[in-house]
């Protein structure tokens, strides 16, 4: 994951989002965008996040990082709680992000005159086939 300035919370930094352990996260509070560039490309990304009540849009990504769309919007309704505790003994929450055709990335942008307040635990896609 890459935050494009300094994380306003700097215990939770980003690199703490693509670890797959729930008891650390990130916080993106205040960034301008996040994203998460995969190795190869991708159709389905799972996004864990503390709570799932956030908001915002998802823009997914090519190759060399260049939005291929226009952003979609997510609410708190596109996140399942897993009745795990994870950051902070805080819910766990996953949205599924399925695709028609394979992505490199994703692009976490904040609501319409929002800050983002995205806390990501782990942004993981599955390989295209």
């Amino acid at each position: 994951m890459t935050f494009v300035s300094d994380p306003k919370h700097a215990q939770f930094p980003p690199a703490d989002a693509d670890n797959f352990e729930l008891s650390i996260g990130a916080s993106a509070d205040d960034q301008d965008y996040v994203q998460t560039v995969f190795s190869e490309p991708v159709t389905t990304i799972f996004l864990v996040e503390k709570v799932g009540n956030d908001t915002g849009y998802i823009q997914t990504l090519g190759m060399n990082g260049e939005p291929l769309d226009e952003p979609t919007p997510f609410s708190p309704a596109d996140f399942t709680i897993t009745g795990l505790k994870g950051v902070q003994n805080q819910d766990v929450a996953v949205a599924a992000v399925t695709l028609d055709v394979p992505v490199y990335g994703i692009r976490i942008l904040p609501p319409d005159d929002k800050s983002l307040g995205f806390d990501p635990t782990s942004v993981s896609g599955i390989p295209a086939q």
